[in-house]
């Protein structure tokens, strides 16, 4: 398994356990790839695990909605890009769950014969990051494109974002992908690099270090090697800024702290967490 969670240690899992939390692990492989450590096996009393028979999704983030529902987003797995557009599977999907794994009744999909009741929506390529906006509740997410077309979108139930049928980006090779950008009955970005940025991950600033970013949304850099933030007015993006490209280190996480400041995560042979905090003039340091 190659899990992500917020928890570091043996000793914060065992003391979440026994607390009564629960603990979400996502990563890639199967449910047989799956032990648990000795002390804390006994604690453990349940597992939820849902895969694709045919190919393991590429899962990148996960995120709890307000109802107590999550969302999970799922890559295309790269050589099965078509079935991001099949709703027999789940590549290249965005799904919703409950904490236990079932499939909440109101998701768009449930009772038509042939298609996965857990999906929220679809024609996705590599959603990285997901996050809701904290005044709406609303899910946004980044995407990786191909050569371009990384997206930033916010996905509706049942909605089709189009992959690989519609795109701004073009096969690595540099043939097209697609029809091209636009499509009845598909869904646009809301804003989408070219070239790209290779965004990872995002979250929605609310703290008060930084007032002139509130309601701004951050999204790491990995081959742009930058901290982006987006400026919305009205769930559009009408400005873009660029931090640390002078670091020339991938960005592969960004989150606020309970202090109010930027906490990133560096993707290197020598990574490095790093705290943005406002210096004397009010810019980040």
């Amino acid at each position: 398994m190659a899990p992500r969670t917020g928890l570091r240690t043996g000793a914060e899992y065992r003391a979440a356990l026994r607390d009564g939390r629960r603990i979400y692990v996502m990563g890639v492989g199967r449910i047989d790839d799956v032990a648990t450590h000795p002390a804390t096996r006994a604690m453990v009393d349940e597992y939820v695990a849902w895969y694709d028979r045919h190919h393991d999704p590429a899962w990148a983030d996960t995120v709890f909605r307000g109802d107590g529902t999550m969302f999970v987003t799922q890559g295309d797995r790269f050589g099965y890009r078509d079935q991001a557009q099949d709703l027999a599977s789940l590549l290249g999907k965005i799904v919703r769950l409950n904490p236990d794994g079932s499939v909440p009744r109101d998701n768009p999909f449930v009772g038509r014969e042939g298609v996965r009741p857990e999906i929220w929506s679809y024609g996705h390529r590599n959603a990285q990051a997901a996050a809701l906006d904290p005044a709406t509740g609303q899910l946004w997410t980044v995407e990786h494109g191909a050569r371009g077309g990384d997206e930033l979108n916010h996905p509706e139930a049942g909605r089709n974002y189009g992959w690989p049928v519609i795109t701004y980006g073009r096969d690595y090779n540099g043939f097209p992908i697609g029809i091209g950008a636009v499509k009845d009955g598909m869904e646009q970005p809301v804003y989408y690099w070219d070239p790209i940025i290779a965004p990872s991950g995002m979250t929605f600033y609310t703290g008060d270090a930084f007032p002139a970013w509130k309601g701004s949304i951050f999204v790491g850099g990995l081959a742009s090697q930058v901290l982006v933030r987006l400026v919305l007015e009205n769930g559009a993006v009408v400005r873009e800024e660029r931090y640390l490209g002078d670091l020339y280190e991938r960005i592969r996480d960004v989150r606020q702290g309970p202090d109010g400041f930027l906490y990133l995560l560096t993707d290197n042979p020598d990574g490095r967490v790093l705290r943005l905090r406002p210096g004397a003039d009010g810019r980040a340091r």
